[in-house]
């Protein structure tokens, strides 16, 4: 198949004709390219200093790395293509949020006060970008092709409007598997800090930041344990970061764990299960997953799975649906 890979999208779906194809690459490449013409958002845009581009440059360098241990080729995040915004407009704009993709904006953008700690900055950086770098594709939904909608974004797959089978809430929610997908790419962006972290600890960018935290674990202990860095405030009150999407990463880990206990003599340990997820986020080949999902728990499981982590559960008095099903395994 012919690469059509233009700005983020990998591939194109729906083209009446080539022409119409050439519109919407054209359209991506455009939005992609003239970054300032896109949002509004920009208007509150912070200049990054030069430390920033440097870190931003660095991590764009290790997630090629982790794309080429993938099999993947590069897919290269510009410095231009991540902003830098006012925290409260972002935070108006984003909800809890403090990093988020767009594939309709082309564009990584963060709440400004995350790129104040480089390694936590690092962290987000990491999340985003391989959610950039991952497989997607769009539809192009005018015969013209002046028209796309996000079809997928790495294991995340928004549902056709006219499929019936999926519950009208969950389709107005958007993405299938979204929570899923936070869960594969906080685990692979915590694998990529610990495979990087001597390249950290030797670069002056990083290293005050890890001596500082290794000097409060002891005194954060109990406190702050699942974290990656702790720092004190002025009142001298410790506080820590750590990654995020908890609550999903712990399902998945559980979910993994059971498909390998039941597929013992298919996969040699509960990793190689894991990088069937990994691959079809990344690479975006999700049939693997869904055949050992369907022959190990049932027809249909595989499509339930994607409508119980369609959207965040953030209502503690809520039954969460992606917990029910993982129990019920």
């Amino acid at each position: 198949m012919e690469d059509e890979s233009v700005g983020f999208v990998n591939r194109f779906v729906g083209a009446k004709s080539p022409e119409a194809l050439r519109e919407a690459q054209g359209m991506v490449q455009n939005i992609f390219d003239s970054q300032y013409d896109s949002s509004e958002l920009w208007q509150s845009e912070r200049e990054k200093t030069p430390e920033q581009i440097e870190i931003i440059r660095f991590v764009d360098k290790i997630t090629n790395e982790f794309l080429a241990s993938c099999g993947l080729s590069a897919k290269s995040v510009p410095v231009e293509n991540i902003h830098l915004i006012d925290p409260a407009d972002f935070k108006n704009r984003n909800n809890n949020n403090v990093g988020v993709y767009s594939p309709e904006l082309q564009a990584i953008t963060f709440s400004a006060d995350v790129a104040e700690i480089n390694i936590v900055f690092v962290r987000n950086l990491i999340h985003e970008m391989l959610h950039a770098k991952a497989f997607s594709s769009v539809d192009i939904v005018s015969d013209d092709g002046s028209d796309v909608s996000d079809r997928r974004v790495g294991f995340a797959v928004m549902p056709r409007s006219d499929r019936k089978d999926i519950p009208g809430d969950v389709a107005e929610d958007g993405f299938l598997f979204h929570r899923l997908n936070e869960a594969i790419t906080e685990l692979v962006t915590e694998l990529i800090m610990r495979e990087n972290a001597e390249e950290f600890e030797s670069s002056p960018l990083f290293a005050d930041d890890i001596k500082q935290t290794r000097g409060l674990r002891l005194e954060a202990l109990g406190i702050l344990d699942d974290v990656y860095y702790i720092g004190k405030t002025e009142e001298d009150e410790l506080f820590g970061f750590g990654f995020g999407y908890e609550r999903e990463r712990e399902l998945l880990v559980e979910l993994v764990q059971k498909l390998y206990s039941r597929n013992q003599t298919t996969f040699s340990d509960p990793v190689e299960v894991f990088d069937l997820f990994k691959a079809g986020a990344i690479g975006g080949n999700i049939l693997p997953v869904a055949r050992l999902i369907e022959k190990t728990f049932g027809p249909g499981s595989f499509k339930e799975l994607g409508i119980v982590t369609a959207s965040r559960h953030d209502d503690p008095e809520q039954a969460d649906p992606f917990v029910e099903f993982i129990e019920k395994l």
